[in-house]
């Protein structure tokens, strides 16, 4: 090999590292925005574009995207293509995979938020609250997460012990609600020795979840104390004190079995 040659394919070399170094750089960049700023601030395009960077490791995805979008004229379009469709609009192999892989997952996800269970009814959280704990011997606290339509997304446990002297991880509890989309929230906890009263303290611990959890926009639709096979909720206990309705807990306490 000449010396001539071995220059130019040193200067290809070059060349072909620095485009590498300048998509590597592009998408750092675009990581970062998201983390940052969240998926709001982006364009179809660019949402796309990050999409493919999982399926074309090493090239620059954004003129494949805007083809894409050209081809099909929205995100959600592509999305829905199939394989074929976006083979033949010019996709690579790995990418119409990966985005028809993408729609198969989405399909799944959306079946199975349709046939989440709902608990819009306070008897309905209740009895959830009681199948969670009243097996417990010990004093747990949770945490029931329900979307905007009241579906269940899941629960999440808080800590142990009595409800008004147990350190509840707020910042725990306010990361699993913005990180599953939740909107509303129930409390409960439990008295495995019998007693079926609320405390002032436990009123007191409430209203500062509640109050955490406004901040966010998140309602606390209840707190439940659950004794055995009874609970009691304590905002409708609230709302019948200040009715004048307080002569007798044991009036509002359900036996569900």
């Amino acid at each position: 090999m000449t010396k001539e040659k071995e220059t130019v394919k040193e200067a290809k070399a070059v060349e072909k590292s620095n485009k590498n170094d300048f998509h590597a750089h592009h998408r750092e960049r675009l990581r970062n925005r998201y983390k940052k700023n969240g998926i709001e601030t982006f364009t179809q395009c660019e949402i796309l574009e990050m999409l493919l960077f999982y399926a074309i490791p090493r090239k620059d995805t954004k003129p494949l995207a805007h083809a894409l979008l050209e081809s099909f004229g929205s995100l959600p379009a592509v999305l829905e293509a199939t394989e074929k469709q976006l083979l033949d609009a010019g996709a690579t192999k790995s990418s119409a995979f990966f985005l028809s892989f993408i729609n198969d997952v989405e399909s799944v996800l959306a079946k199975q938020r349709e046939s989440r269970e709902v608990y819009s009814d306070y008897d309905d959280l209740g009895r959830y609250m009681c199948a969670l704990l009243r097996k417990s011997r010990t004093e747990q606290v949770f945490a029931v997460m329900l979307d905007a339509q009241d579906k269940l997304i899941g629960d999440c446990p808080l800590g142990k012990g009595d409800f008004d002297s147990v350190k509840i991880d707020l910042r725990k509890l306010i990361e699993q609600c913005i990180c599953k989309g939740v909107a509303k929230v129930a409390l409960a906890h439990n008295h495995p020795a019998g007693r079926m009263e609320a405390s002032t303290d436990d009123y007191i611990a409430t209203r500062t979840v509640e109050s955490a959890l406004k901040n966010i926009s998140i309602d606390l639709v209840e707190h439940y104390i659950v004794c055995g096979k009874t609970y009691i909720g304590m905002k409708k206990l609230e709302r019948a004190y200040r009715a004048g309705m307080d002569d007798n807990y044991d009036t509002i306490d359900e036996d569900i079995f």
